[in-house]
């Protein structure tokens, strides 16, 4: 889904400089927030965002 965004050199520089991370990230990199999402582990949480954006929303 965001494979063409990885393409464009431009956009990936400009991009990756904002994150923490300075990459983009690759999706096995959200697995344990997925997973953590389906388990009974976060059988209350409701109505939540949570971003895995490498950092973006902390700037």
């Amino acid at each position: 889904m965001t494979g063409s965004l990885c393409e464009n050199d431009r956009r990936t520089r400009n991009g990756s400089g904002r994150k923490s991370c300075h990459r983009h990230r690759r999706p096995a990199e959200i697995d344990g927030a997925v997973l953590w999402l389906c388990s009974d582990a976060a059988s209350l949480t409701t109505g939540m965002a949570m971003p895995v954006d490498g950092g973006w929303t902390a700037q």
